[in-house]
């Protein structure tokens, strides 16, 4: 899954890119994604290519996070 800060602790935030809702049974959240940079990852990170995310197993959350990302690397572009 997507490190949370907290797995991440040398990491900055940067500007928000977006945010979604997501809801489990009865609860309701609405998770914020944003920009970083990070010097360092710990064992058991690692990075992806973007062709690579769609056979990787990750929760609908994480998944909802990436689909944000790619929606303003497309206009970047």
């Amino acid at each position: 899954d997507l490190p949370t800060p907290e797995e991440l602790p040398s990491a900055r935030a940067g500007e928000k890119i977006g945010e979604f809702r997501h809801t489990i049974t009865n609860h309701h959240y609405t998770i914020a994604v944003h920009a970083a940079t990070v010097r360092s990852v710990g064992k058991g990170y690692g990075w992806f290519e973007a062709a690579q995310l769609a056979g990787i197993p990750l929760s609908t959350t994480a998944r909802k996070a990436l689909q944000l990302t790619e929606t303003i690397y497309r206009e970047i572009e």
